[in-house]
């Protein structure tokens, strides 16, 4: 329902919902696999770096959108945004867990971010193009 909503949303091309999909459901996927082994922190890298050469190789396809328009929905599927909200609430509140919270969510965007610089690379490579350029 979210890559749908947000091809509506942005009036994206009725093809492109396949391709939107394919990297949501990659980005999910591995960091629902990766959270098995690795860990929270971790998983959000695994999913970014699997679901950014995917975002380059549908922009390739003749229906593909551009990578930037599938790459954006995963990212944001990842960023785990209320969990720091969660961690900041608790911290004002006097709470000492919202400490570790925080800091747990501040690791994981910063996790999130090497996966994708990561993925840029491989993805880069898989598509045929020299630059690498995703944010």
């Amino acid at each position: 329902m979210f890559g749908i909503g947000i091809v509506i949303q942005r009036c994206g091309r009725p093809g492109s919902i396949a391709w939107i999909l394919l990297v949501l459901y990659v980005a999910y996927g591995a960091q629902v696999l990766a959270d098995v082994f690795l860990g929270g922190v971790f998983s959000g890298m695994v999913g970014a770096f699997a679901m950014t050469p995917v975002a380059y190789v549908a922009s390739r396809q003749p229906n593909g959108p551009a990578a930037f328009a599938s790459f954006l929905p995963g990212f944001w599927l990842l960023v785990p945004g209320t969990l720091g909200l969660v961690g900041v609430t608790s911290l004002l509140d006097g709470d000492s867990t919202g400490l570790t919270t925080l800091i747990t969510t501040i690791a994981s965007m910063v996790a999130i971010v090497l996966g994708i610089l990561a993925g840029a690379a491989v993805g880069s490579r898989l598509s045929g193009r020299e630059s690498v350029t995703v944010i």
